[in-house]
Formats: C-alpha cells, sequence, structure tokens
C-alpha cells in the first residue's frame, strides 16, 4: 500500500463515519448549523483514542471560561467544587 492510497483510505474512513455519525445522531443537519455539526464530529474523531478523563481536560482548555447551562461563574474552582457535591449526592464517584 503507498502513501497515497493510505491517506485516500483514511480520508473515506472519515468520512463514512461521519455520514453515519450526521444519519445516526442527529438524523437531519441544518445548512446554518453545518459547521458546528462538524466541528463536534472532528472533535470526537480526533480523540477517539483518548481516555475520557484526558478528553475532557482538552474541551476544558478549548472552553475559554465560557459559561455553561450548569455553572454561571468563571471561577472554575467553585464549578468543579459544585459538580463534585452534585455528583457526591447523585451516588458518582471520580
Amino acid at each position: 500500500m503507498t502513501e497515497k492510497s493510505n491517506g485516500t483510505n483514511q480520508d473515506e474512513n472519515y468520512f463514512a463515519q461521519l455520514k453515519r455519525s450526521l444519519d445516526g445522531t442527529h438524523h437531519h443537519v441544518s445548512h446554518e448549523h453545518l459547521a458546528r455539526y462538524l466541528g463536534e464530529f472532528d472533535f470526537r474523531y480526533a480523540t477517539c483514542k483518548m481516555s475520557d478523563v484526558e478528553r475532557m481536560v482538552v474541551l476544558a482548555s478549548q472552553a475559554d471560561n465560557r459559561l455553561t447551562a450548569g455553572c454561571r461563574t468563571a471561577n472554575w474552582s467553585v464549578c468543579d467544587a459544585s459538580s463534585a457535591m452534585r455528583a457526591s449526592h447523585k451516588g458518582v464517584t471520580s
């Protein structure tokens, strides 16, 4: 197998998985939000061999202090503490 055909196979694999992801998960993709769907898929594809913890570290580093619905403060230590407290009440351990 040549380098060119190996790259072609990787491209075909990527787009085949993208198509299955869109058909299976989202069912409909609007043109308005297409870039978001592609960004989400690209992140999942690029981090598929990472553990969940590693993936969350990467995701948190890319968040740039954006606020979430569950945590309305820019102080991450407060967010982490409140998330840990909620998780402990639900019986979830890290």
